[in-house]
């Protein structure tokens, strides 16, 4: 999950937001995740990362203004971002053969 969204952010920065401005570096991504959750060892911990975070670490000499422009694209325009933040429901299927 985290590596798919630095992927995504990635692309979506170098994809033009990021051309059209002097910018090198590298994005990391961090999440929490409590696993007694997922292995269901208590019903009571959420399944699941609880919180992401992806950090920028630019190499610039923009103007602030010009990189925090950057980061509001980068986050609009990433679809991974954004299907986190508005889920797209999922369906589970089972078929025997």
């Amino acid at each position: 999950m985290l590596e798919a969204l630095v992927a995504c952010a990635r692309v979506a920065a170098r994809g033009g937001h990021a051309a059209r401005h002097e910018v090198a570096g590298e994005i990391r991504a961090e999440g929490d995740v409590d696993l007694r959750g997922c292995l269901g060892m208590d019903e009571a911990v959420p399944v699941g990362f609880t919180s992401i975070r992806l950090r920028f670490d630019l190499e610039s000499d923009e103007p602030q203004e010009k990189l925090d422009e950057l980061l509001r694209l980068t986050s609009s325009t990433a679809w991974s971002n954004n299907t986190l933040r508005n889920p797209t429901p999922v369906e589970f299927d089972l078929a025997r053969s």
